[in-house]
Formats: structure tokens, sequence, C-alpha cells
């Protein structure tokens, strides 16, 4: 099974550290749950790959920029980004920190000011780590023929076009 998470539960850290909503125990305590987290998970067989995208300053201004002026883009606008940014170089520090006390397993940096470069990079990561994994393909169990399934398939195809038929026929009486 192959799970992707595309938030990262470091911004319980990032976030409360940079604004100081939580005292230095409540950040040191989340600090351990991850490291503990993701432990059990390793030990458990189960595969972390860890990617950071690094986005330039400049970058993220335009896309702030671009959430203003593309309507297509104003659901991602908030409010509080312009202070997020004014603030960037405390959350860039944060993120050293983080990214030095939960460094196992290790992650993969990512330039992420182009989504093509971002997406091309990340393939890269995932490829490789699979095929490190030198997995097997599992074997397939059906009850069925070959011969059975594609009767099968064929009768889908002929309900499917059945319904269709039946679609068009009620469009035209309507």
């Amino acid at each position: 099974m192959i799970q992707v998470f595309n938030r990262s539960y470091y911004e319980d850290i990032l976030v409360p550290t940079v604004l100081k909503t939580h005292n230095k125990k409540e950040i040191k305590k989340r600090y351990d749950q991850i490291n503990r987290f993701e432990k059990y998970m390793e030990e458990n067989n189960i595969k972390v790959i860890k990617c950071f995208f690094a986005v330039s300053e400049e970058v993220e201004k335009e896309r702030m920029e671009e959430r203003l002026e593309n309507p297509e883009k104003f659901r991602k606008h908030n409010d509080s980004d312009r202070d997020t940014l004014e603030l960037r170089s405390k959350y860039v520090q944060v993120y050293e920190k983080i990214l030095t006390k939960c460094n196992n397993p290790e992650r993969h940096y990512i330039p992420a000011d182009t989504n093509r470069s971002k997406n091309y990079a990340v393939a890269k990561v995932l490829y490789e780590q699979l095929r490190s994994l030198e997995l097997d393909r599992p074997e397939l169990k059906t009850e069925w023929s070959l011969d059975e399934y594609l009767e099968n398939v064929e009768e889908i195809d002929e309900i499917h076009e059945l319904k269709e038929k039946l679609v068009k026929s009620n469009k035209k009486d309507s």
C-alpha cells in the first residue's frame, strides 16, 4: 500500500514556535511525539519517504500576488499571508531546527519554485525508493478463468450499451 500525505505534522511545531503560542515544554513534547511516531513506523516496516519543498522568497511573493489577481487562485488567499511572509526568516530558522531534530528518516530537499521541476524531483525520489525495495508483483488470485473473465467483461459492456440506448431514448421522448 502506498499512502501520500500532502501536509506536514511539523507545522504543529513550526507555527506555535514562531508565533509563540506554546511554551517550550509543549514544543519539546511535540518533537518527541513526532520522533516516536516516525520510529514506530520504521520499526513496523512502514517506509517513510519525506520530501521538503523549498520555495524561494521571490516565488512565494509572486504566488501571493497571483492569489489576489487571478480569480481561479483567490480561494488560496488568506489575509494573514503577508504577515507570514514578513516572518519568513523566523520560519526558516525554525524549519532548520525541525529538520535537524526530526531527521530520521532522512528527508529529500525538493526545489519547488516550479511545479514541473518539483513533480519531476518527487517522481524521481519515489521511483528510486520504490525500486530499492525490490518488490514482487503479487500473484493474481481469482476463481475465474480468463475466458470467464472476458465473458463477464463483455456482459458489463452490453449492460452499459443498453443503458446508453435507454438514456438516449428517454431524451427523445422528453
